[in-house]
């Protein structure tokens, strides 16, 4: 998750230098954001982003 900022630079920054997936990312307090070619390629990259997070909250939840 990248800080929530309204300074677009600092967002941009922030995604580039520690995110590790180039396709999509989550900002605290507002949601996540997919990037991609297409609205296709956006719509498969969320809905994987959403998968992982998924994921996670269940492995939380037996931890």
């Amino acid at each position: 998750m990248v800080p929530n900022s309204q300074d677009m630079e600092e967002l941009a920054e922030h995604v580039r230098n520690g995110w590790p997936m180039p396709w999509g990312f989550l900002v605290a307090g507002h949601g996540i954001y997919a990037v991609g070619d297409s609205i296709a390629s956006c719509r498969r990259h969320l809905e994987a982003i959403e998968f992982l997070l998924a994921c996670v909250l269940e492995e939380s939840r037996w931890s």
